[in-house]
């Protein structure tokens, strides 16, 4: 099968990435092993939310232009940063997913569900969010959520808002379409909870929280509801005249597997094909190109393409490999950086700290853009993007969200300049 471009890897960035190639008349493939990282989304994007020496970060775009040369951001050019972040947004409105950028340019806090505030950049609209740390969110809170529902604690929640300086209380709603739900712990999560909210129990979930409102100027709800296709059915705010707003619960997030859906949809929609539950085991290299690819399920063919982008992820979506001998990508055999002693990969001693593995990653060659290389030699026509990349730690940075979006559209023009 020959395809302009081939995308390993169906999650955010590999998804984004094909949308933008298609969208400018290429023909894609996305081969994507299954699940995604989405699904554990939080509903906001970090951009930068800490240097690497540690140094807390408020205004990103200003900082990313201090960070090393071999950090993602860096290899993207700090001036176009920005601009990616727009027409990702712009991307997630057209299946009518709302994010937007702040009108500072700043970080923003959403609040977690456990609680606590966390930076971040870029959010879905109705999360939860305040402009400072120490800012009273509200005059009071609402925080109301299903009866039995464990992986959103209301106490915590609502312990997080009166932190922050307003007086919040908590209900529960019992609704009775998750009657049986209920009955077992396992079964009364986020996505679940969603698939029964149909209109009449949306209806019977806003009549209680009429009866139980009691004047405040929030209501926090735990964003468990079809986000991108219910949420103007969600009368609760017009009903009682007040603001609404989500915080996102314990995984599986409904708002992140709302966004894979969409994007999803929209890729197809826009003319690309996706093998699903299917995964790249090799590749056929002639000299500094790579040349075709073969897939587990797909054995018996090549899959040839003008371009490649692999976005198959980090350790947690098998895009990276360890084993006593080191790190290594199992698809492709790209060149990775990483420590050469198994010992400095991670510090037993402080489990919270900078752990050194999740930065490692993808090498890429000053000079070279996102072109990953092989043996030494730049490979140009694969390029690299999204949590495979190395150059950043992303957990400690908080720039995993921003690295994500800005490499796959920086890939994607990549390609199209070189079209």
């Amino acid at each position: 099968m020959k395809f302009d471009t081939i995308i390993i890897g169906g999650g955010l960035t590999g998804l984004l990435c094909g949308i933008r190639l298609q969208r400018k008349g290429q023909k894609c493939a996305v081969i994507s092993a299954g699940q995604s990282a989405m699904h554990f989304w939080s509903g906001a994007f970090d951009l930068l939310n800490r240097m690497p020496d540690g140094t807390d970060v408020d205004y990103p775009l200003e900082s990313i232009g201090k960070l090393p040369q071999t950090h993602p951001y860096s290899i993207i050019g700090a001036d176009k940063v920005l601009g990616h972040l727009r027409r990702a947004t712009e991307l997630f409105g057209i299946f009518g997913f709302r994010t937007h950028i702040p009108e500072s340019l700043g970080n923003i806090y959403r609040l977690s569900s456990m609680g606590s505030l966390r930076r971040c950049f870029m959010t879905m609209d109705d999360l939860l969010t305040t402009e400072s740390a120490g800012q009273p969110v509200c005059r009071r809170a609402l925080v109301a959520s299903p009866d039995g529902f464990p992986d959103f604690n209301t106490e915590f929640v609502a312990n997080g808002i009166e932190d922050s300086g307003s007086p919040c209380r908590t209900v529960t709603i019992r609704l009775e379409a998750l009657k049986n739900l209920r009955k077992s712990p396992t079964e009364m999560r986020a996505t679940n909870i969603s698939k029964m909210l149909d209109r009449a129990t949306l209806k019977e979930y806003i009549s209680q929280i009429r009866e139980k409102y009691d004047g405040e100027d929030l209501i926090v709800l735990p964003a468990i509801f079809s986000l991108a296709d219910s949420r103007d059915a969600i009368q609760v705010g017009k009903v009682v005249n007040t603001k609404v707003r989500f915080v996102a619960t314990m995984p599986p997030s409904v708002p992140g597997i709302e966004i894979q859906r969409g994007l999803t949809e929209l890729f197809r929609k826009s003319g690309g094909t996706l093998f699903k539950g299917d995964t790249v085991i090799s590749g056929r290299f002639n000299g500094d190109r790579l040349e075709s690819v073969r897939t587990a399920n797909i054995s018996d063919m090549e899959f040839t393409a003008k371009s490649f982008v692999l976005a198959a992820g980090s350790f947690f979506s098998n895009g990276l490999r360890a084993d006593r001998n080191g790190v290594y990508e199992p698809a492709l055999g790209i060149d990775i950086d990483a420590l050469p002693r198994r010992k400095d990969w991670f510090d037993a001693d402080d489990f919270f700290g900078k752990q050194n593995y999740i930065g490692i990653g993808a090498r890429l060659t000053p000079g070279a853009g996102l072109r990953a290389s092989r043996g030494g030699r730049v490979v140009g026509n694969l390029l690299v993007a999204g949590s495979i990349l190395g150059g950043c730690n992303p957990l400690y940075e908080g720039c995993g969200g921003g690295v994500s979006i800005c490499s796959a559209l920086e890939a994607a023009d990549s390609i199209l300049c070189n079209a």
